[in-house]
């Protein structure tokens, strides 16, 4: 499986000030750290950006105009943000090593007519500052933003600002910055796409998956899905004799950021004092091999009150979810060389599938192919519209 994720294994809690990265370890935490740190490979590297959840309030960051009320610091659905308004911003300074590449990525956004403004540069001692990166957003739903920057040989103060401009306001959150030197292997988080849909895998061992550990999973800052005590909440499971394979799909974009945590207590209770374990964020949109969609159903009409379907037998025996729907309701589908709620007859280079529920003069019938597996929800899945037909 192709890893086009940028990974961290995080096993300590890196707290950064003016530049300086100071660690603290994750044996303050407690048995179930220590439980899954013994399963997993050492640190590689500390949080560049220090609090980019703000889960911590405004700290580590230094704010325009710390004697008032904005920048103001809000939650919602437990997710915390910062707004900014009338200029004012907040920002942290970082310390980046020479010859080295960076994401950075993060949320924004921002009044239509002023908006808001990301600025990346250096501040070294006795100079101004130099913009190296700026951008600019005004839409005025969340939005995930990133880019890249390579360091040069000669050692900065960089500093990364976040904020509003004329009379707008702008809000910001997850806020990361990763190295492409930060990498480890054998981690708890993978990617990979099956059946055109992308998906995220928390892969855990058959004890891990059992025990009473909570691990939580969340995608760009919002809640996931979840495991604990042999269940998985909001998700599916693979299970084989060496490694449960949690899955869920989605979007599968470049610069969606994937957390995990050991969380105390159990699902539905709080996950206050929940500690970070690992970070990827998606280097590379994630896309299936190119099909041509054309070429997959080669007929489809209504013989009685029956629908009749031929589809390529290579992609019938492959990878490949074909659903049927009537009047946009699921009624059938075929995915690797079976057939569900229907009947196939297999012919040289093609498959005859058929529908006999019955249909009625006026419906849709509709083919579509779709991300996921049989018996999992269409909803937010990859689908393409391969064909239609109204019954006469």
């Amino acid at each position: 499986m192709k890893n086009n994720m940028k990974k961290v294994f995080v096993a300590s809690i890196a707290c950064l000030s003016l530049g300086t990265s100071i660690g603290v370890h994750a044996t303050t935490i407690g048995k179930e750290a220590i439980a899954i740190s013994d399963n997993l490979k050492e640190v590689v590297e500390d949080s560049i950006i220090s609090n980019g959840d703000f889960n911590a309030g405004l700290d580590h960051w230094i704010v325009s105009n710390p004697e008032s009320n904005n920048p103001t610091l809000v939650t919602e659905n437990g997710v915390s943000y910062v707004k900014a308004m009338l200029g004012e911003n907040i920002h942290q300074y970082v310390k980046l090593r020479p010859n080295t590449t960076y994401t950075f990525s993060y949320d924004a956004a921002g009044s239509k007519n002023f908006p808001s403004k990301v600025e990346f540069g250096t501040l070294n001692h006795g100079e101004e500052f130099v913009s190296l990166q700026e951008s600019a957003h005004n839409n005025e739903q969340w939005e995930r933003h990133s880019f890249t920057f390579t360091t040069p040989e000669k050692d900065n103060t960089y500093i990364i600002r976040f904020s509003s401009t004329g009379n707008g306001w702008a809000t910001f959150k997850n806020i990361d910055i990763q190295s492409e030197d930060d990498t480890s292997q054998n981690t708890l988080l993978s990617v990979g796409v099956e059946s055109h849909q992308p998906y995220i895998y928390l892969n855990l061992t058959p004890e891990q998956f059992n025990s009473k550990q909570r691990l939580m999973v969340y995608l760009d800052g919002n809640y996931y899905f979840e495991t604990y005590n042999g269940k998985a909440y909001y998700s599916y499971k693979d299970i084989t004799d060496e490694l449960v394979k949690i899955r869920r799909g989605f979007e599968g974009n470049k610069g969606e950021k994937i957390e995990v945590y050991l969380a105390p207590g159990s699902p539905g209770q709080s996950s206050a004092g929940k500690v970070l374990l690992e970070t990827y964020v998606v280097e590379k949109k994630l896309e299936s091999a190119a099909t041509e969609y054309d070429q997959i159903v080669k007929d489809i009409q209504v013989v009685g009150n029956k629908v009749v379907m031929d589809i390529d037998r290579e992609i019938f025996e492959q990878d490949n979810r074909i659903v049927l729907y009537k009047n946009d309701a699921y009624i059938a589908e075929t995915y690797k060389g079976k057939a569900y709620y229907s009947s196939v007859k297999k012919m040289n280079e093609t498959v005859r599938v058929t529908y006999s529920k019955g249909v009625v003069a006026g419906d849709i019938i509709s083919v579509k192919l779709v991300g996921n597996r049989p018996g999992t929800s269409t909803t937010n899945s990859f689908q393409q519209l391969l064909a239609t037909i109204e019954v006469e």
